[in-house]
C-alpha cells in the first residue's frame, strides 16, 4: 500500500508539473465488488467411472461410443449473482478431437479417446433455466434455450438464462442444479496398441466465473 500511495502521488506530481515533463499519462484502476460468492459441488466426488472396457468390444474402424454417465452439479450462492462455466482440460493435447475433453495417452503415447460434457435438466432458485453461450468472452450471447448443443466448451463460457429466447446473458441465481451428461468416445483399435491394461485418465476443471 505504501508503494502504492508514493506512485500515485509520483504521477500527481507530473500532471501538475507541465514544465518538467511534456506528456501525461492517465492511470485507470477499474474492479468489481461481489455482493456474495458461490460454491460448486459435484455428486459422487466429481469421479466418473467408466469401469472395465474389454478391448474386444471396440471398434476396430471407428471410434466406440460408452454408455454416458450423468453427475450431478449443485451451485450455491450467498446472494442471486451472474456467473457462467468453461471447461479445462488437464490432459493437455489428448483428446482425439479437439472440442472434446482428452482421455489421456496409452503408454505408447497415441490418443485414448475424448469425453463430451453437456449440461442437462437445469433448474435454478426452483424454476428452469435456459442455456446459453458466449464465443467472444460475454460480449455477445447465443439465444437462450435447452433444445440445441448444451455442451460445456473449452474456448466458449456457459451460463443460463430464466428466460428462454433471451440474447442478454446468464441472469442473477442463488441456487442452480443441473445434470452433466459425459460422453465418453474411444478411439479404433487400429490406433490404439493395446498390449496390455490402458489406463484412461481424463480430468477437466469446471471454472465459474463471475460476470
Amino acid at each position: 500500500m505504501i508503494t502504492l500511495s508514493r506512485t500515485l502521488l509520483a504521477l500527481a506530481l507530473v500532471v501538475v508539473a507541465p514544465r518538467v515533463c511534456a506528456q501525461s499519462t492517465d492511470l485507470t484502476i477499474i474492479g468489481n465488488i461481489l455482493p456474495g460468492a458461490c460454491a460448486a459441488q459435484l455428486g459422487g466426488d466429481g469421479i466418473v467411472d467408466l469401469g472395465t472396457v474389454l478391448a474386444e468390444k471396440l471398434s476396430a474402424t471407428e471410434e466406440t461410443p460408452l454408455a454416458a454417465v450423468q453427475v450431478p452439479m449443485t451451485v450455491t450462492c450467498q446472494v442471486p449473482v451472474r456467473f457462467a462455466f468453461m471447461g479445462i482440460d488437464n490432459t493437455g493435447d489428448s483428446a482425439s478431437v479437439a472440442t472434446r475433453y482428452g482421455l489421456g495417452l496409452s503408454p505408447e503415447g497415441e490418443k485414448i479417446g475424448g469425453a463430451v460434457i453437456s449440461f442437462r435438466d437445469p433448474t435454478a432458485d426452483g424454476a428452469p433455466v435456459h442455456y446459453t453461450r458466449s464465443e467472444d468472452g460475454g460480449e455477445h450471447w447465443e439465444t437462450s434455450g435447452n433444445d440445441g448443443t448444451t455442451w460445456l466448451g473449452k474456448v466458449s463460457i456457459n451460463g443460463f438464462s430464466t428466460t428462454a429466447g433471451a440474447v442478454t446473458g446468464p441472469d442473477p441465481i442463488s441456487s442452480l442444479q443441473v445434470n452433466l451428461l459425459v460422453r465418453t468416445y474411444i478411439q479404433p483399435t487400429s490406433a490404439l496398441t493395446i498390449a496390455g491394461d490402458v489406463p484412461i485418465n481424463g480430468s477437466a476443471t469446471i471454472d465459474l466465473i463471475y460476470l
